[in-house]
């Protein structure tokens, strides 16, 4: 919108008077939201002759909510995709227009995923709005039987919790990569982001280790039922680095306990 010279506001809440009375002086024909976070009230709802309508990172009725992308990775979900739905005072219960499905590949993260129904979520729309504009709108309701609900990620959720399943566990680091990053507490007590990790069917753990202990010949961590093998770290105030790098200059030694 910058970059055309498209006028541009962003209200934290639309309930503000100045900012409603703002968008009533636009006399919008339709208003389009995106990520906003706010249930729009019935006030605004109806302000549109054609309706408001959300672009939703999801194929609903799964995972309506705040983090769609992020709880479809932590879930295992082989596909996802984006949906143009119809606004109405519940959150993300509207009939759908429009949707359009997306694989989601073993090694998407949540920032990889984020772009590709960014770019998915265009293509949505192109195809959307003409029929926004010509009221050719064959909506199709939201089943109720199979709805999931994408709740916020809380802050606990993004440190690793090395009893959980290993498969579990590299889900966490995909879905919390790039923000806010699945993290947990080196030997010596250093806080340590994991940005990349992988499970391999090859390495096979000893009854003999601890949940959390570092198993050095092969850069992995001991978890509930497998080992995590750690790619790509990141320490405080310092940029990614390969697990290599990071032991370069912090010797950990083997069976040392991550927390």
């Amino acid at each position: 919108a910058e970059q055309h010279d498209i006028p541009l506001e962003t209200p934290p809440r639309l309930r503000d008077k100045q900012a409603l009375a703002k968008l009533t002086d636009l006399a919008p024909d339709a208003i389009l939201v995106v990520a906003y976070g706010q249930i729009l009230t019935q006030e605004v709802l109806d302000l549109p002759p054609l309706h408001c309508w959300n672009v939703h990172a999801s194929l609903l009725p799964r995972w309506r909510g705040a983090a769609p992308i992020e709880r479809a990775i932590l879930a295992g979900d082989n596909e996802t995709g984006v949906g143009i739905m119809r606004l109405t005072r519940k959150l993300d219960e509207g009939p759908i227009l429009l949707e359009k499905r997306l694989p989601i590949d073993p090694d998407d993260t949540g920032g990889s995923l984020h772009d590709k129904l960014s770019a998915l979520g265009g293509e949505a729309l192109q195809e959307a709005l003409p029929l926004i504009e010509g009221g050719q709108n064959k909506l199709l309701s939201q089943s109720e039987q199979s709805v999931t609900y994408a709740a916020k990620i809380d802050k606990a959720e993004t440190r690793i919790d090395w009893s959980a399943s290993v498969v579990d566990i590299e889900r966490g680091v995909r879905a919390f990569n790039p923000s806010p990053g699945a993290w947990c507490l080196t030997p010596s007590g250093q806080r340590l982001k994991v940005l990349r990790a992988k499970v391999t069917a090859s390495i096979k753990m000893s009854k003999a280790e601890s949940l959390g202990a570092f198993v050095a010949d092969h850069s992995a961590i001991a978890c509930r039922d497998g080992l995590l093998v750690l790619e790509e770290v990141q320490p405080p105030g310092k940029k990614p680095m390969p697990l290599k790098s990071f032991l370069a200059g912090n010797a950990i030694q083997n069976g040392a306990l991550f927390s």
